[in-house]
């Protein structure tokens, strides 16, 4: 029972990570975290108890029981896992991984919503093939549709400037 019940709620888990795109690691944002963060994020360990619940589901229908049927689901869960982790570090160490608020310093976005004087606007950024809308603060006075460049970020709210391309 406990085999199917992580293969149901890890398969649905994992199909809805893989259809929307999401995912979180979550050793992100420490310096310490190094390789082990690709082992902790969600899409990994998702990964890991599907087939986990996979590999226990078949070998009981197989007819195994106990320690025989706890070691096909490791052999099944642990290989997943595995790849979905590797997977996770070759997509960070290229960026294509948003990993925190920080990384979004530096990179061009658009205004949606026009921020005026201490009144957060909101800000399109797009990251790793994904837009995101983040509240903004600007000094300068911005038009919906102009392009910006986030200069940096203070207790979650990005800090913009006009962006003319240069």
């Amino acid at each position: 029972m406990v085999y199917l019940l992580l293969l149901l709620v890890g398969g649905a888990l994992l199909l809805l990570s893989l259809l929307t795109g999401h995912d979180h690691d979550f050793g992100a944002g420490h310096a310490d975290a190094g390789e082990v963060a690709s082992w902790l994020s969600v899409r990994a360990v998702v990964a890991f108890a599907a087939f986990f619940g996979l590999g226990g589901v078949v070998a009981g229908a197989l007819g195994y029981g106990g320690a025989a049927q706890f070691a096909y689901a490791l052999a099944a869960g642990l290989p997943v896992s595995a790849f979905a982790a590797w997977l996770t570090r070759v997509a960070r160490t290229r960026g294509e991984v948003h990993t925190g608020a920080g990384r979004v310093a530096g990179r061009v976005g658009i205004v949606r919503i026009r921020p005026e004087g201490a009144r957060p606007g909101k800000v399109e950024v797009i990251m790793a093939g994904q837009s995101t809308q983040h509240l903004a603060l600007s000094d300068d006075a911005l038009n919906v549709g102009e392009q910006v460049i986030v200069i940096g970020i203070e207790r979650g709210v990005l800090h913009v400037r006009r962006w003319d391309g240069r």
